[in-house]
């Protein structure tokens, strides 16, 4: 633990500009070996919906693990703060997974019906056969904003649904 809180310097004091650089693409520039790896997968889920994601495997088959990563409200599989996110686990031996929800990035082709923050079962149904693509290897999911939302609403289901190999 640090004796004092953080204090950005110069003009990343202001919260706007902070904010604006979280989702800026800056933080993502160049190409990367995740993206480059990543294949498009359609998950079928609940209620007969279609769910898209990017799979980033490793490469020569031996992860340390997989994790799933979603978006916020607007957000999606490209938002640079997944791709951000991604990259950091990737690059440290993860399989990586970053889903769409319903209506977000460039699925809406998908479904015909729109999406709303109810739509759980779906989303459990996704990261479920999500996780399968672990193939017994250890499993985790993080979510930012509406996406952590849907990651706790996930976790608090473990004891009924499970999601093999998720972790705590």
């Amino acid at each position: 633990m640090t004796s004092g809180a953080y204090q950005p310097s110069g003009w990343l004091k202001n919260t706007h500009v902070q904010s604006l650089l979280a989702s800026s693409r800056l933080r993502v520039l160049g190409r990367h070996p995740m993206e480059e790896a990543a294949t498009e997968v359609i998950l079928e889920g609940v209620y007969r919906s279609r769910l898209q994601g990017f799979h980033s495997p490793q490469p020569g088959g031996r992860p340390r693990g997989l994790v799933i990563l979603l978006h916020g409200w607007e957000g999606g599989a490209d938002s640079a703060y997944l791709r951000s996110a991604g990259r950091y686990f990737w690059d440290r031996g993860l399989d990586v997974f970053r889903l769409n929800l319903r209506d977000h990035g460039k699925s809406h082709h998908l479904n015909e019906g729109l999406f709303h923050g109810a739509l759980i079962d779906e989303t459990h149904a996704a990261v479920s056969q999500t996780a399968a693509l672990a193939k017994g290897a250890p499993c985790w999911i993080m979510g930012f904003s509406m996406g952590g939302n849907f990651a706790l609403r996930i976790a608090l289901r473990r004891d009924r649904e499970r999601v093999p190999g998720l972790r705590r």
